[in-house]
């Protein structure tokens, strides 16, 4: 299994201040929800340090329009 651990995060471009915010809860959270192989961790954090722009966002906007939930931009 893969192991989480700051080096990685930090190698995932994710900024030390983030990866030390972040790290404690993550390992839990991810044996909970059964992310617990290294395909499964390696996707996990794929689509998390991606949508968060590494992990500097971690709360949605909620700035979007009816227009663009519809795909009708």
């Amino acid at each position: 299994m893969m192991i989480l651990s700051r080096e990685l995060l930090l190698a995932l471009g994710v900024k030390p201040t983030a990866a030390d915010r972040h790290l404690d809860a993550l390992v839990p959270a991810l044996l909970l929800h059964g992310v617990d192989t290294s395909l499964r961790i390696a996707h996990f954090l794929a689509q998390v340090v991606h949508e968060s722009t590494r992990m500097a966002r971690v709360e949605e906007n909620l700035s979007y329009s009816a227009e663009r939930l519809l795909g009708k931009r």
